[in-house]
């Protein structure tokens, strides 16, 4: 049928983008299927729910609504519905005791009876569960923030693929609340996600002179080291690193800066005309020698290293350091 009518659509450019839209996402329907059964065979476990498959079906429905046809969307919407109001439910049953849980849960339990706002009962289960969000945010985010810090490494020497999005949840976590009491438990666990990402920043750096993603890491970096206690082992020493890191960066882009001016030195000085670009490059060289030259002066009186103990974060990373050089 569609292939009888094809000439006569395209002839008109509104019927013409309605069919590009049906062949797109026909093609796109196709293409989501398996990770659509996926999630349906975890929405339809008679044993429970997964919190993770719930979660990441409440993410991507917004996405396939918009790229899938909706006669794909019926069964797991079918499911996910019920399933979201069925969790809050449950979790208003309990009078609202976090025990548990965790705020990314619960925002995601928002989102989801928010997919399906028109099903009745629905409002007022988000207006009951927002009271809570607000009321136990302090031990909610604690909650979250132990669980990203599990899914890093225990030790430093172990192997850990840094991932910049697990960064950024972490800070948004902090950022989100301020209440968060950083005790030794949890200074240890901040300590081993400092030191995986602090690791890659220099890995990265060493593969590449400018790297935006770990510009963007040494960043949330200064935020994370910035909320750790006062008294808190060499927290000073980490943001001078920090901050030399950002200078460093700052120098490559400003020597891209140039560089892109022209293919010689000549060309590049007649272009940048009022020389702001150099004398950029020259202020910020300045200020990194200076920072390097502080933080060597540290480095120095640091050594002999001590042993690995409580606080063993700035030892390991000196050791990485040093044994990493050419």
């Amino acid at each position: 049928m569609e292939s009888l009518f094809r000439d006569q659509l395209l002839k008109n450019d509104y019927w013409r983008k309605l069919w590009d839209e049906l062949l797109a996402k026909g093609s796109a329907s196709l293409e989501a299927m398996p990770d659509i059964d996926r999630l349906i065979a975890g929405l339809s476990n008679a044993d429970g729910v997964a919190e993770d498959i719930l979660q990441e079906s409440v993410l991507k429905l917004p996405g396939y609504r918009k790229t899938l046809r909706s006669t794909v969307l019926t069964k797991i919407e079918g499911l996910l519905g019920p399933a979201v109001k069925q969790r809050a439910e449950a979790l208003l049953a309990g009078g609202g005791d976090v025990e548990g849980e965790t705020g990314i849960f619960i925002d995601s339990a928002l989102s989801g009876l928010n997919l399906f706002a028109d099903t009745p009962g629905s409002l007022g289960l988000i207006g009951k569960l927002q009271k809570i969000r607000v009321k136990a945010s302090g031990a909610l985010a604690k909650q979250d923030l132990c669980l990203l810090c599990s899914k890093y490494p225990t030790t430093f020497e172990a192997e850990f693929v840094c991932d910049e999005f697990g960064l950024e949840t972490v800070r948004k976590v902090l950022s989100s609340c301020k209440e968060i009491e950083f005790d030794a438990e949890m200074v240890d666990k901040m300590q081993i996600v400092i030191y995986c990402h602090f690791k890659q920043v220099f890995l990265d750096f060493k593969a590449k002179t400018y790297v935006p993603t770990a510009v963007r890491t040494v960043k949330l970096l200064l935020e994370l080291v910035g909320r750790m206690p006062a008294g808190s082992p060499y927290k000073d020493w980490l943001l001078h690193e920090l901050e030399c890191c950002q200078l460093g960066f700052a120098v490559a882009e400003a020597t891209l800066e140039i560089d892109g001016l022209g293919a010689d030195t000549e060309t590049r000085l007649a272009r940048d005309t009022c020389h702001s670009r150099l004398e950029n490059l020259i202020k910020t060289v300045l200020q990194l020698k200076a920072g390097v030259g502080y933080i060597q002066a540290i480095n120095a009186s640091m050594l002999p290293l001590p042993p690995p103990g409580e606080d063993a974060l700035v030892p390991c990373l000196l050791k990485w350091r040093i044994s990493s050089r050419p």
